[in-house]
Formats: structure tokens, C-alpha cells, sequence
């Protein structure tokens, strides 16, 4: 939670960063109601939870079952004992497997037993996903498209729920922004930019496919596409 807080006031100062006036309010404050009532919600679910066993919300079946893994590896790396089914479950290699239980798994092992506040990271990455989309999208479409979309992706329901559960799928959307940032600014920026982006291009697609087997070829698939239908459109505006 105070890991948490910090990554807030970092998440605020850089959405805020060239913003002014009416454009820098309405941003930051959309920030901080997307922020109050996620925060709200977990708290929420630590306040009516029966803290003697692992629970999670209604709809997060799922991420329920993933932070009982996640705890299990990571009480194999402290040699802590445990039943040999739910050291086989924890590793299993088979259904329900992604990398996101190592994230969740790392993110315990140094700063003890969460099984609450790993809704927190999952809310600050799909808050930073979201700022940076909109930075992208101010940059390309405007500050009205930008709002606009900001406003959508923090309040639609179906991202908000994903974003307070205990899914990988704020995880998954994290490593998409990211390939997608850093695949336009290898378009845009000078060498030394370039060179960065592409490494870190790189790394998020080797990421994706663990967290979500497949998603490399569906990654690079659109970003190609994106890049060809650019090309396309710049030949038919210069042929005007």
C-alpha cells in the first residue's frame, strides 16, 4: 500500500506533465476518482473478507486461484513447508499457467504476505496503461480525443473490474501500451531513442507471450498492420 501510494504521486506528476489549465484539472481529476473508487473497492473487500482463508470479489474466480499459487511459490523460494499437492499445484505447467503468478509470487516475496494489496498493483498498472495511452493519443488525435478516451477506459465496467481484481489482465494490457509506446516511438524518435524503444519493444513482447500464451503472434500482428495501414495512409495523402 505505500509502494502504492508512491507510484500515485509519481503516476499524477507525469499525467500532469505540459498540462495546464481546464485540460490539467479535468485530467488529474479523473485520475483521482478512478483512483478513490478502486482504492474504495479494495478496501471494501479487505473489510468484509474473512482475513483466515484467501478470498477475493465475486467475479475473480480466477485471481482468486492465482494469489493462492503465487503464495505457494513463494513460500517455496523461503523454504517454507508445505503439502507436496499444493507445491504440485504451484508449479503445475498446465492449465491456468502464466508468468503474471511470478510477478505476483516477486511482489510477496519481498514485501511479505499481500493478499489485498496485489489489487493495488494491478490498479497502478492499468492506471499507468491508461495515462499512457492518453498521452499517446494527445500527442497524435488532440486533448478533446484524449479526454474523451481517458474518461471511457477509466470508467467502463468491464476494465474496472479487471483493474481491482487479482487478473493478469492489468499485467497483459500493461505489456501491450508498452510495445505499442515504444513501437511508435521508434517511428518518431531520433537514434539514441530508437535504440531504447526497440529494446524495450522487445522485451515487453518476450513478456506478453508468458503472461498470455499466444499473445506475442496477436501483438505483433496488429502492430504490423497498424504500421502498414500508416504507410498506406500517408501514400494516399501525399497522391492528393
Amino acid at each position: 500500500s505505500v509502494w502504492f501510494l508512491a507510484a500515485m504521486i509519481g503516476l499524477f506528476a507525469w499525467a500532469g506533465r505540459g498540462l495546464t489549465g481546464r485540460e490539467r484539472r479535468w485530467v488529474l481529476g479523473l485520475l483521482a476518482v478512478a483512483v478513490v473508487i478502486r482504492v474504495i473497492a479494495v478496501a471494501g473487500l479487505f473489510l468484509t473478507s474473512d482475513h483466515g482463508q484467501f478470498t477475493s470479489f465475486f467475479w475473480d474466480g480466477d485471481g482468486l486461484a492465482l494469489k493462492r499459487r503465487a503464495v505457494s511459490i513463494r513460500n517455496v523460494w523461503l523454504d517454507i513447508p508445505m503439502s507436496p499437492f499444493f507445491f504440485s499445484v504451484a508449479f503445475d505447467r498446465g492449465y491456468g499457467w502464466t508468468t503474471y503468478l511470478y510477478v505476483l509470487a516477486y511482489a510477496q516475496y519481498w514485501l511479505g504476505p499481500a493478499p489485498y494489496a496485489v489489487h493495488l498493483l494491478n490498479v497502478a498498472l492499468f492506471l499507468a496503461s491508461a495515462v499512457a495511452l492518453y498521452r499517446l493519443v494527445r500527442s497524435a488525435y488532440g486533448r478533446t480525443s484524449a479526454s474523451l478516451g481517458l474518461a471511457i477506459l477509466l470508467f467502463l465496467p468491464t476494465p474496472f473490474l479487471w483493474s481491482v481484481s487479482a487478473l493478469k489482465e492489468s499485467t497483459y494490457v500493461f505489456l501491450l501500451v508498452l510495445g505499442l509506446v515504444a513501437a511508435v516511438m521508434i517511428l518518431r524518435g531520433r537514434f539514441l531513442s530508437r535504440a531504447f524503444a526497440l529494446t524495450v519493444l522487445a522485451a515487453s513482447m518476450l513478456a506478453i507471450d508468458g503472461v498470455r500464451p499466444g499473445a506475442l503472434f496477436i501483438t505483433a500482428a496488429g502492430l504490423g498492420a497498424g504500421l502498414v495501414g500508416s504507410v498506406l495512409v500517408r501514400r494516399v495523402s501525399i497522391v492528393l
